[in-house]
């Protein structure tokens, strides 16, 4: 039995001095439940606020770099597509 998947999204989210950056996360592909929360399908594991995306494709799949999403793929045995 294989356990929950995710993919890698991306939000933007204002620096400190105002500039925006991107913040990649792990969107989970399916409901993924974490402790008592249930994060549904396209929702970071992290539960960040806001409306993260798909990343759009290209030649080199981006990394995870948030790292709470990082912390409970870990933990939850989640798998991300693309990470090594």
């Amino acid at each position: 039995m294989t356990g929950p998947t995710a993919h890698v999204g991306y939000s933007t989210v204002a620096g400190p001095f105002g500039q925006a950056r991107e913040v990649y996360h792990a969107l989970a592909d399916q409901p993924v439940t974490i402790g008592v929360l249930t994060r549904r399908a396209g929702e970071p594991l992290c539960g960040a606020a806001g409306a993260a995306q798909d990343c759009p494709p290209g030649l080199f799949a981006p990394a995870v770099s948030c790292p709470a999403c990082l912390a409970i793929a870990a933990r939850e045995g989640v798998t991300v597509a693309g990470a090594a």
